[in-house]
């Protein structure tokens, strides 16, 4: 029986999940170490159990290698904190006594390290220093080459006393044209082997864990994180699901004044020659219904108000307002005293309808790649529902989630040059904020 939900060492079983023996039998057995350092990638799905098992081999490589080095890495620190390192540690709970947390290492009496690592300064010639014999990485896609990893690869093998010299890679599949595709998948050497796995191949998910997946994510995007398959989806497109012919509707909204009406807001500095962007909204048996925008060039924040008012549309008795938006408005803003959230909330809290209203605004906005991935999967999920609609007064925003794109070579940055994409923004933060709220089964308290 486990005595949590992540499964010690003597609890560990590889048999119940199929790959994870097959690949302990190609390590500790199979594998012909006079060939050089056997490279592992682990592609599997969401919850396939790719991390348990790397756990599971980096803790048995230092014990049973006295004076092997391990280096543990992710791209970002903090990220490796929060996973791969919190998941070897509740793995192997000894471990613990012997963490240096200053330096970020396991240093065990048997003359073994545990190294932990991260790249994202670019600074790959520090690993030139690191003897080992194993290393572990994490969500390897996440990085958009593979110069790190061919730096960590000439370290490896440095433990002369160690005959068990390897590489893991564990990662969610991500586009054909990603190196690491190139790398592991058309590689013909015998030292370099691909375990692939699904989401489906792990027994201890609970039932409803696939299904609410499927939910929650769009057809492309389930075939990778579900199905476990390495597809193309459209770089050129940030909204790739949205279609016209199912998120728009070329007819003005009805709102329905009995559900609050949201309000979402993205700044700019009006020097920038960036517009403000507001959106307004229903959230209404779990669909997204954007009824109008605003995007006007260097408008002030009252200013905005000001017009968002002269619609008429606050006058209505809705049941309340809810004001959802960038995080970053709560801490200046270059043209007043007061931040962007403090002038609106003194506008709407003197606005002669009275509504209550309530400024729903976490302390930071949340990840890129999230806000994304969520839009995506409300134009349409893999269960073919649709959650998201678009009408005919907020018809920017339908060009702006058609058109907007990546910035050429970096890494999850928005090309904000597109006068509609500022909208899309707001739209999301208001999203995930909601979607969150959904998520926790935690209502959101109107003021």
């Amino acid at each position: 029986m486990l005595t949590s939900d992540v499964p010690t060492v003597t609890e560990f079983d590889p048999y119940r999940v199929p790959y994870q023996i097959k690949v302990i039998s190609l390590v500790r057995q199979e594998y012909n170490y006079n060939l050089g350092p056997l490279e592992l990638l682990l592609s599997g799905a969401v919850g396939s159990a790719k991390s348990i098992l790397l756990s599971h081999l980096i803790s048995t490589h230092v014990r049973n290698n006295p004076g092997a080095g391990v280096l543990v890495g992710r791209k970002v620190l903090k990220d490796l904190k929060n996973t791969q390192w919190a998941m070897l540690l509740k793995h192997d709970p000894a471990l613990a006594e012997y963490w240096n947390k200053s330096d970020m290492t396991i240093r065990l009496p048997n003359g073994s390290i545990i190294y932990g690592v991260s790249w994202d300064d670019g600074n790959y010639s520090k690993f030139r220093s690191y003897p080992l014999s194993m290393a572990a990485i994490e969500e390897l896609t996440e990085n958009k080459n593979m110069e790190f990893y061919q730096e960590i690869r000439m370290r490896v093998g440095r433990c002369l006393n160690v005959k068990e010299n390897l590489m893991v890679s564990a990662t969610n599949p991500d586009s054909p044209h990603h190196e690491a595709f190139k790398y592991f998948f058309e590689n013909k050497s015998e030292s370099v082997r691909v375990f692939r796995s699904k989401s489906e191949d792990n027994p201890f998910l609970p039932k409803w864990y696939i299904a609410s997946l499927r939910e929650r994510l769009d057809p492309k995007m389930a075939k990778r994180m579900l199905e476990g398959e390495w597809i193309e989806i459209n770089q050129d497109r940030i909204y790739y699901a949205f279609e016209d012919s199912r998120n728009y509707k070329d007819d003005v909204y009805k709102f329905n004044l009995s559900y609050p009406l949201d309000l979402m807001f993205d700044f700019n500095n009006s020097k920038s020659g960036k517009p403000m962007s507001v959106a307004a909204g229903q959230y209404i048996n779990g669909h997204f219904n954007v009824a109008k925008t605003w995007i006007i060039a260097g408008m002030r924040t009252l200013d905005m108000c000001d017009e968002v008012a002269a619609s008429g549309l606050i006058d209505r008795p809705f049941c309340s307002i809810r004001l959802f938006g960038d995080a970053t408005g709560k801490h200046s803003d270059t043209r007043s005293n007061k931040s962007d959230w403090e002038l609106i909330e003194g506008f709407f809290a003197n606005y002669k309808s009275r509504l209550p209203y309530m400024i729903e605004v976490g302390l930071s906005n949340p990840p890129i790649k999230e806000r994304h991935n969520l839009i995506n999967s409300l134009c349409i999920n893999d269960l073919g529902m649709t959650k998201f609609t678009i009408y005919k007064d907020a018809e920017d925003a339908a060009k702006g989630f058609r058109l907007a794109k990546l910035v050429e070579g970096a890494n999850l940055k928005e090309d904000d040059s597109l006068r509609e994409q500022h909208v899309t923004t707001a739209i999301g933060y208001w999203a995930v904020r909601i979607d969150k709220y959904m998520r926790d089964l935690q209502p959101i308290v109107i003021s």
